[in-house]
Parts: structure tokens; sequence; C-alpha cells
């Protein structure tokens, strides 16, 4: 029996695209939008933005020129911004009070309330939480690292998770290296695994990249390596399974010969499954895989060997990719372009690509990220000549054509006569 999660492999293999009911794409801000509280128009979104599952967006805006030094003397200022049902809103730049930073990263929004990394005016790195009204500071220089000595210096990666903050930090000399969690008093901060963690069913200790995938029952997914230098390892923490070694490069590349020779930070999660970027034929080839956060069977859901819909020839590769909420959305590249693509209910559609429309502007460029996709709701950054804005929209669920599925059959049946004359024969 051919299920329909084989049925759209053999689409995408085939370059048949599937119907996508319309899409409604809604205006976050662009180069065109006046700064909340400020003078002039935003000039450049250094994220691609945040969005959670009510469909509020969080996004980073930096100055187009280059920034002189601090304090600022002029209109453009890096800052956060949040877009909800009240509108547009400035929470955190050097001006505001409670939240005086001068330098941002690592935006990620759930229930309408902000986590983010910061560095403030004298030059201390932090985590920090918005809740709506008021900041607080869930780590920095003056946290103490536990169990290990002293307190952090640097942090990676940061995701806010209901009341929970995962994330990377590190010492000042990067001696401890580790991914941990801590809550909204800042000050149960607590230890996942370090650089010293043995690695399951390896030998030698980890090396992290600089970004994670967490889900609010703490599942963590991330890749990491045994010396520095290439991601070699894909790894797993959940309270059910402990500590998993979800695959290396031993490991073989379902659809291809050999096995992964690397993968790409950072891997995603919805629940328990775990959708991850790897590469193949000493780097040739990348394709997008799926896998339980516990291991087993590898599964692939689009590579460089499949045509791209709507686009050009076979993928070239794929840039950020997302899954929540049995949603998977990713940004893929081929010949000429890219296009923002959505696997909804084993089907594969072409969500919004270059050359398309949005808000009367002709897309040149995208970018999306793991942080983009949260429920029913997608966020992504486009560039057009001349600007670039952030846009949300919800997810309208794919219906296959009915000659999409007439050419499949017909593809199944020449298949199989084939194979039962070889058989014969």
């Amino acid at each position: 029996m051919i299920s329909t999660r084989h049925l759209t492999t053999l689409a995408v293999a085939l370059g048949i695209a599937t119907a996508l009911p319309a899409q409604t794409f809604t205006t976050i801000a662009d180069t065109t939008t006046p700064i909340p509280g400020k003078s002039g128009n935003f000039e450049l979104f250094s994220s691609s933005g945040s969005i959670d599952a009510a469909g509020n967006v969080a996004f980073i805006s930096t100055p187009g020129s280059s920034l002189p030094d601090y304090p600022y003397t002029y209109t453009q200022y890096p800052g956060i911004y949040l877009k909800t049902a009240d509108g547009l809103s400035r929470i955190a730049d050097h001006t505001v009070s409670g939240g005086e930073f001068k330098a941002f990263s690592g935006v990620s929004i759930d229930d309408g309330r902000v986590g983010f990394r910061a560095t403030d005016a004298g030059n201390s790195n932090g985590l920090y939480f918005y809740n709506g009204t008021s900041y607080t500071s869930w780590a920095n220089s003056s946290t103490s690292i536990p169990s290990g000595s002293g307190n952090f210096d640097g942090f990676g990666a940061s995701y806010l998770r209901g009341s929970t903050m995962t994330f990377i930090g590190n010492n000042a000399g990067y001696t401890q290296l580790g991914i941990y969690t801590t809550d909204a008093t800042g000050t149960n901060t607590v230890k996942i695994l370090d650089k010293n963690t043995t690695i399951p069913g390896m030998a030698g200790s980890y090396g992290f990249s600089s970004e994670l995938a967490v889900t609010a029952t703490g599942n963590i997914a991330f890749a990491a390596n045994t010396t520095p230098g290439v991601m070699t390892l894909l790894g797993a923490y959940s309270n059910e399974h402990g500590l998993v070694t979800l695959a290396n490069t031993s490991t073989a590349v379902p659809g291809q010969a050999g096995s992964f020779s690397k993968f790409e930070s950072p891997p995603d999660l919805d629940g328990d499954l775990v959708l991850f970027k790897g590469y193949f034929n000493n780097n040739a080839g990348v394709g997008l895989y799926t896998q339980d956060i516990a291991g087993g069977t590898i599964s692939l859901l689009v590579d460089t060997s499949m045509t791209a819909l709507g686009g050009t020839g076979n993928f070239t590769g794929f840039g950020g990719f997302a899954t929540d909420n049995g949603h998977i959305a990713f940004l893929g590249n081929y010949s000429g372009g890219s296009a923002i693509y959505l696997y909804d209910n084993t089907i594969l559609s072409r969500l919004i690509g270059t050359g398309d429309l949005v808000d009367g502007h002709t897309i040149t460029s995208l970018a999306f990220s793991q942080e983009g996709l949260a429920g029913d709701y997608l966020v992504f950054r486009a560039g057009f000549d001349g600007g670039s804005g952030i846009y949300s929209t919800m997810l309208v669920s794919a219906v296959p054509e009915p000659s999409t599925y007439a050419l499949i059959a017909g593809s199944l049946f020449l298949g199989l006569t084939v194979w039962r004359r070889r058989k014969s024969s």
C-alpha cells in the first residue's frame, strides 16, 4: 500500500505542484513604517521575526547606516519591537526606561511575552524577559554557573517557552560551556548538560553550536561535535528519554548512498518530532529529515535530488526551517530564486517566493527562521527593491489538485506495470 506520505514524495520527485488556497499576508513593519515613538521609518530588520501561537510578532530593527559609538546621537537605534492586536510598540532600545540596552540578538516570543539577549550600557551581556510592562534579568554576568564555578560571561541562543528560558551559556574562557534552563525568578538556573558531559554511544565530550531547538515540555535538540569545527552529530534531551545521540557521520542517509557528512544548526522540534538539516556526498547534497526524539528511523522530507516546486530545476539548498502544530515550513533555494514551502497534511506546497508580490512589492529575497512558525501562524522577512519588511500569515491547509493525484496514479500504474514485466521475465 502506498501512503499519502509516499504519494507526496513522488509528487515532489515529479515536480507536481499542489494547490494552496489563497494566503493573506499581513505587513508587520517595513521600510515605509514609522518607528513607534521616534522620527523616521525603519531602515533594516536584523531578524526575520519570532511569532507565537496567537500571531504576536517580535523583531529586531537596526540602523541602515554604520552604527556610531554608544551613546547614540541620531534617530535610528537598534531596538526590539512588538506587534500585537493592539498595534506596534517599541519595547527595548537604549532610551526605554528599564530596558536601556545598546545591542540585541536572539529574540523569541511566547504568549505575547518576549525573551531576548542584550548588551547593556556597561557592556554586560544578559538574558532578559519582558512581560508586557516590565523587564526581568534572568541571567547575566552576576549569575553563578550551576554545577560549575564562577559566573556566566556570555550567552548563545536563548528560547522562551512558557515560564522557562533555555539557553547556551559560557564563562570567560569557554572552559565551561553548556545548555541551561532558568525561570522567571532568575534564581533557579539548572544545567542540562555541558562540554564535559559524555556523549551517549560515542567517545569524547560535546562542543556545541550556538543554537538549540526547545519545546514547552522541556525537549531539547541540538547539533554538536567532538572536536572544534564541523557539526558532526545530532543530539537530543528529554525528561522521558534523557540524553540521546540521534545521528552522526556514521548514520546512513535515507534515499542516498553513504552516511551524513555534517549537520547544520539549529534543528527544530514539534513535540517529540525532530526536524533537522543534514549533508551528504561530501557536502555536495543536503536535505531535511525527521526523527523521533528517542532515536530510531530517520525519514526524508526533501533533498537536493528533488524538483523545486514552482522553481527552476531541483532544490539547490535550504535556508531556515521550522515545525510546530503538525506544520513544517522551510526556505528552499533553486536556480534564480527561493521560496518558503509548507509541508502540511502530507502535502508539499509553495507558500511564497521571489518574484511574488507582497503588499505591492516584488520580492527579491527571503529570510525565514526556526522562530518563524508557531501554531497556525508564520512570519518571515522579505526584501524588495529599495527596502524590506516583516510579514506574517495564518496558514491555510493545502488541498491536492485532482490532476495531481491523477498524474501520481498514472505514474504509479506505469511503474507497477514495468515492475511486473521485469518480475515476469
